[in-house]
């Protein structure tokens, strides 16, 4: 590349007063200003051509403001908007969407496979503990219960459901079903014991409580400080924070009251009588 020095580049004039050779005549060169010949406007131009998968492409970048607005919501506006107004008149051109909603996409399209593992191994494993395919349904009730926990924190929170969100409610399913594997299983040992479905169950929501309760809380306790830390660091983790919390204590006050009911329908329709 051969241009003039960066000192003559700053001002049209020195392009206006630029002289070009015209040839030579005998034997000697000559000038003349290019106004002269050509005539200069200005006009916005590209330095350089981007492609994408063989496509003309140009590159817009924008950071969002998170006090401000939702990227989610912005990119819905974006689209919306590409649709309406630029896409009638020009069919041929596409718009995508990259960078870190790239990213979340892809995470999202793992948790779409990550989470049905979770719940499956989950269930074969509860299914060898309690040697039934029925009961670990039964226990596993309790993981809507935590995501509909995990949804009202968000919202009490302020928060938005990020894919942080999302792998926290993955994570919350394994620990909710502790609370019902350790009540079932109590339920369980007192009717193997001869006594009634019923009792059994009231004895169970009764003598399993503090254990239940102490386990939750203090777990709820540990995430606390965490969804009230204002550090950059921590700003990510909160909606995590905010889906294990909630959903634990929501789950838990639903899980003493609904899966001891659930096991006592399980075990009338299957025509368990005491003892068996």
């Amino acid at each position: 590349m051969v241009r003039y020095p960066e000192s003559f580049r700053e001002s049209v004039y020195n392009l206006e007063s630029m002289w070009i050779p015209t040839g030579t005549v005998v034997g000697q060169r000559r000038w003349i200003p290019l106004r002269q010949i050509a005539e200069l406007s200005e006009a916005d131009g590209v330095t350089s051509l981007y492609r994408s998968q063989n496509s003309r492409a140009v590159t817009v970048y924008a950071n969002v403001d998170d006090q401000q607005g939702n990227t989610s919501d912005i990119l819905k506006g974006v689209q919306k908007k590409f649709d309406e107004s630029i896409r009638p008149d020009h069919p041929n051109v596409n718009i995508e969407f990259l960078g870190s909603f790239e990213e979340m996409r892809k995470s999202f399209a793992g948790l779409k496979l990550a989470f049905p593992v979770a719940l499956l191994l989950i269930y074969m494993m509860l299914a060898g503990l309690f040697r039934s395919y029925g009961q670990p349904l039964v226990v596993m009730m309790a993981i809507p219960f935590g995501f509909q926990g995990a949804i009202i924190g968000h919202l009490l929170t302020n928060n938005p459901i990020t894919i942080l969100s999302l792998i926290g409610m993955v994570a919350l399913s394994g620990i909710l079903v502790n609370d019902s594997l350790v009540l079932v299983d109590f339920i369980n040992s007192r009717v193997r014991k001869g006594v009634d479905h019923f009792e059994a169950s009231i004895d169970g929501a009764k003598l399993r409580l503090r254990a239940i309760l102490l386990t939750t809380l203090t777990t709820a306790a540990g995430l606390t400080p965490l969804m009230f830390e204002t550090s950059f660091q921590a700003k990510f983790m909160i909606p995590m924070a905010v889906t294990l919390t909630f959903g634990l204590i929501f789950a838990t006050g639903l899980t003493l009251v609904i899966v001891p009911a659930l096991n006592l329908i399980f075990m009338e329709l299957r025509g368990q009588t005491p003892g068996e």
